[in-house]
């Protein structure tokens, strides 16, 4: 168990520091973008840009911007959360199977005391644990930044792979998928390209098929300048789209004379 601690230490090291640098990063910002969309949502503004009166307008204005100006960053911190866990996983799969095998170590660890069983299940039992110690305390605070920076509802395809435990999953799942891979290429490079390729297939696959169909849509009439007022934590303006919903389709309702049904 200590060889193996050993020869992943500077991988576990590495995405270590780059976690803390991240987490203290999304901190900063998201603390900041929920200070303006706390102050943009409450009295006199209430989420709207022109002021509920004609004296709050420069206000509210000059208040928008600040909160527009404040999320130029979060496609950033969307690919670097979406990129973390996936990357850490496949790199942490490539070195339990793909090195050893190219480096032609495992036969050395083989020859040791305990057994194959034993040696493979403490290799993977120590990757597994740094993938967990390192990615959930990054899940719960992506998931957080999320609803502080009102990017969008955390069921959309652009934040869905940062909330919840998802990233987490997807770690372990790419952790998986890479020691599969290595056992059948043997070969590090190509077992990561490869295993990068195949879960990008899987992500946009899920995100673009599966995702949208997880839940059974609604069909609600709101007026057309109303559609995108929903934020992730309730309404921008009264009649705005619900909290946290997703548009999957939008179109205009034929206005129809008495009596005459729509088409």
């Amino acid at each position: 168990m200590w060889v193996v601690r050993r020869q992943q230490r500077s991988i576990v090291v590495a995405f270590f520091l780059l976690a803390v640098v991240v987490a203290v990063w999304t901190l900063i910002m998201g603390l900041h973008e929920q200070t303006l969309w706390r102050e943009f949502l409450s009295a006199p503004c209430k989420g709207n840009p022109g002021g509920l009166t004609a004296s709050n307008l420069k206000d509210c204005q000059s208040l928008w911007s600040s909160v527009s100006s404040s999320g130029k960053l979060n496609e950033v911190v969307l690919g670097i959360g979406i990129a973390f866990a996936p990357l850490f996983g496949l790199i942490l799969g490539v070195n339990a199977v793909a090195q050893e095998i190219e480096q032609k170590t495992i036969r050395l660890a083989w020859t040791q005391s305990g057994s194959r069983a034993r040696w493979l299940m403490n290799k993977y039992l120590a990757s597994v644990v740094s993938l967990v110690v390192i990615l959930a305390p990054l899940c719960w605070l992506f998931s957080w930044w999320v609803g502080a920076s009102h990017d969008a509802a955390r069921i959309t395809q652009k934040v869905f792979a940062i909330s919840g435990f998802v990233e987490l999953a997807c770690g372990i799942f790419c952790f998986a998928l890479a020691v599969v891979v290595g056992l059948l290429l043997r070969r590090p490079g190509w077992s990561l390209a490869v295993g990068v390729v195949l879960f990008a297939a899987i992500f946009l696959g899920f995100t673009t098929q599966v995702l949208p169909n997880l839940g059974s849509p609604s069909v609600v009439v709101m007026q057309s300048t109303e559609l995108g007022m929903g934020s992730s934590s309730g309404f921008y303006t009264s009649g705005g789209a619900p909290a946290n919903s997703w548009p999957l389709s939008n179109g205009y309702e034929p206005k129809t004379e008495k009596g005459v049904p729509s088409t």
